[in-house]
């Protein structure tokens, strides 16, 4: 047989983007269909459900798939203990989050009451945490395209579904239609995806398997510095979504602002599916080519975002009309405002990967973790209304970025020191 020849770094570098990027896009074109189906305040609803299935599935998910990654990949897990772990690891997060809403009942919000909404919800984030579990399985045992089709599955399956439901029921496209259900089979259909994605490579996992561990305990310390920042980023949009709903207009703010926040992540996006691509290439590289590497993905993806921002509030009623709805365009400066962010979101972003590549995890976390309390702190302070919220939100992100720069400093001047 021929030995298989592999991707040269741009080659699989572009795969990536364009494979997950579909993903992206299919999210991106699931909010503009319930945008426009549903307007502001239905957007609004499914904002928050979606937020709140996000924070939950972050909560369980307790950083294992980037543990499960990193002892498959080293050959020291086995296929049947990461299975059985993948499963006791789904099934330990429906208990848990029927007994969290039992103490806390009306943490449900939007997405209904009662027994019956709790337990599909419980199963929804049980069916996110084996996909999140199987996906890391999977970039472990296959080539980045699988990983990447497996990455965008959920994205794509979603707006699948709500092609459907609105073709079906156009009159009847409802919030109750699009909230947990939605995830439920969503997420169902993504688990399928990945599974298959696993069994394909079972047999090179199982050959590869040496020195086996077997435990949770053993496995969570080394995903738990990635998992903190995941819980705090998914638990900041959750807060100021309803910190908006509160001050603004009720769901109308809500809507307004998680779609501008879809567009902030869309700019981002080529970025964000390049990263564990560009954290496995500078693993492999020493410090001096490391940051002269790092410095170049700053500068391009900052510029490519400026200049995003700069057409953006130029045409911005034009952009926020086409991609969301006439009822969104009296909120358009909303959009360009909030679009800054961008700019200190991807330096933000590559020093993490730097952190982590470099193998210092702790001042990714802490960083991400400092980022939260910025911008959690400057939408308190200063966020009285849709707009002040927006732009202490973009004042959060710059004073997160100075935060990141003086790390930045501190660590040069330590390597320095030790030189």
């Amino acid at each position: 047989m021929t030995p298989r020849v592999p991707m040269t770094r741009a080659r699989e570098l572009l795969t990536t983007i364009v494979v997950q990027g579909i993903g992206s896009v299919a999210m991106f074109g699931t909010i503009a269909v319930l945008a426009r189906t549903l307007g502001p305040a239905g957007q609004g609803a499914f904002s928050l459900v979606k937020a709140e299935v996000d924070f939950l599935t972050a909560v369980a998910l307790m950083g294992m798939p980037q543990a499960l990654f990193y002892f498959s990949r080293s050959g020291r897990k086995g296929t049947s203990s990461c299975v059985a772990l993948v499963i006791a690891h789904a099934l330990a997060a429906v208990p848990a989050i029927v007994i969290w809403f039992m103490f806390s009942p009306d943490a449900l919000g939007p997405s209904g009451s009662g027994i019956a909404a709790v337990s599909m919800l419980a199963i929804t984030v049980a069916f996110s945490v084996a996909y999140g579990d199987l996906r890391g399985l999977v970039l472990a045992t296959h080539s980045s395209v699988w990983f990447s089709l497996v990455s965008a599955s959920p994205n794509v399956l979603l707006l699948g579904i709500v092609g459907v439901a609105a073709w079906v029921v156009p009159q009847g496209l409802t919030v109750h239609l699009v909230g947990v259900p939605l995830f439920f089979a969503t997420y169902a259909l993504s688990l399928a995806v990945a599974s298959v994605g696993y069994v394909g490579r079972i047999e090179a996992l199982a050959m590869r398997a040496t020195k086996l561990v077997g435990s949770f305990r053993e496995l969570l310390p080394f995903g738990v510095l990635t998992w903190i920042p995941a819980i705090l980023q998914t638990a900041l949009v959750l807060f100021v979504l309803h910190w908006v709903r509160g001050v603004g207009n009720g769901s109308d703010a809500t809507g307004v602002f998680s779609t501008a926040l879809t567009l902030t992540a869309i700019a981002v996006t080529p970025l964000s599916l390049a990263v564990p691509i560009l954290f496995k290439w500078w693993m492999s590289l020493d410090e001096q080519n490391r940051r002269r590497e790092v410095a170049i993905t700053i500068v391009l993806a900052t510029a490519i975002v400026a200049a995003m921002w700069l057409v953006l509030w130029r045409w911005e009623v034009e952009v926020v009309g086409a991609a969301f709805g006439p009822q969104f365009i009296e909120y358009a400066g909303v959009y360009s405002a909030l679009f800054l962010a961008t700019i200190p979101q991807v330096a933000l972003k590559v020093f993490g990967v730097y952190c982590n590549s470099c193998g210092r995890p702790a001042i990714a976390a802490g960083v991400e973790a400092g980022r939260a309390m910025l911008i959690l702190g400057a939408v308190v302070l200063m966020g009285t209304t849709l707009t002040d919220s927006v732009y202490a939100w973009v004042v959060g992100e710059f004073a997160s970025l100075v935060l990141c720069a003086t790390v930045y400093w501190l660590l040069s001047a330590v390597r320095v020191r030790q030189a």
